[in-house]
């Protein structure tokens, strides 16, 4: 009976959480296998409530994200079908607004679909040997506007001029991207941006430094989580999708490595990917 009713007990919190009671726990007292049992059962539903707690948070912070730029193209929209905005000038400029609305939209669902893609191993990395000065000067010549537009310099810094690495040249550009359009959206106007890479034992590290606003040391920790800002008023309005850096660490461990930052706000901040060689 004893044995009859601890089995029941199991199927019922079985049951209990299959309709999404993830609060429910046995009672769990000895040390025999149905005890054990008991203790992997409210192991899983732990998991299993913060999985849901997870998946509920993404669901609103994705839809808050995708509903600003939204509301934004329904104004505008609708301000230029009323007549309210009739001369030329005007509505070019309210169509640059939707198109960059637009774009930002695109851009954070890339990012969804990539950072979900990445979370279930579904991205195969694709190993191939790369020259590193003339994939990094491309990546110098793709920022030019805007690096111009904030007077900055971006600056190389290679251990050796004729350096090849063993890596996913495409995923490694997109490391780069994040990294760099973040060192550009913070950097204060006129300073300088240093890309760093040197070889040390059988790793590559690859630095990118900038001078500009930092980020406070109790932000750290919290940076590589979906849609975490560090200023979430200004970092909306300068195109962020708070995704970029959660998918970079994705990429980097992906591809076996990792990544490190540190800052010291208000002189300059440096994210270091190192990977294994």
């Amino acid at each position: 009976r004893a044995l009859t009713k601890r089995i029941t007990e199991l199927a019922k919190a079985t049951r209990i959480v299959s309709e999404g009671d993830y609060d429910h726990r046995i009672p769990v007292a000895g040390h025999d296998e149905l005890s054990d049992l008991g203790t992997e059962f409210n192991s899983l539903t732990a998991r299993l409530k913060e999985t849901e707690e997870l998946r509920r948070r993404f669901v609103s912070d994705a839809s808050h994200e995708l509903k600003t730029p939204l509301a934004a193209i329904q104004a505008i929209t609708e301000s230029i079908l009323d007549g309210v905005v009739s001369m030329k000038q005007a509505r070019e400029r309210y169509l640059d607004m939707i198109l960059h609305e637009c774009r930002q939209m695109s851009t954070l669902i890339s990012e969804i679909l990539l950072l979900e893609q990445l979370e279930t191993a579904g991205i195969e990395f694709h190993w191939a040997d790369l020259e590193l000065k003339p994939f990094l000067q491309a990546q110098q010549e793709k920022y030019r506007p805007l690096l111009e537009e904030k007077m900055l310099r971006l600056e190389f810094a290679l251990d050796t001029p004729q350096r090849t690495i063993r890596a996913d040249a495409d995923r490694l550009e997109q490391v780069l991207n994040n990294l760099l359009s973040n060192a550009i959206r913070y950097s204060f106007p006129g300073g300088r941006i240093l890309l760093k890479v040197w070889l040390e034992g059988n790793s590559l590290h690859l630095s990118v430094t900038d001078h500009g606003e930092g980020i406070p040391a109790d932000s750290i920790p919290y940076l590589w989580e979906r849609f975490y800002r560090v200023d979430k008023s200004r970092s909306r309005h300068r195109g962020g999708t708070g995704l970029g850096l959660a998918v970079t660490k994705k990429l980097v461990e992906g591809m076996a490595g990792e990544i490190r930052v540190t800052s010291n706000p208000g002189v300059q901040t440096v994210f270091t990917v190192i990977l294994p060689q």
